[in-house]
């Protein structure tokens, strides 16, 4: 796994050939929270 951390690399990396996978997590969210 390989944190994101700019806009311009999440839009390289989803823009390759190979499947991609995310995981978004943040604590304002209280969604995310519940998932963590």
């Amino acid at each position: 796994m390989k944190e994101i951390k700019s806009e311009k690399e999440l839009k390289d990396i989803i823009a390759s050939e190979e499947p991609v996978v995310v995981k978004f997590f943040t604590t304002w969210f209280p969604d995310c929270v519940r998932v963590k």
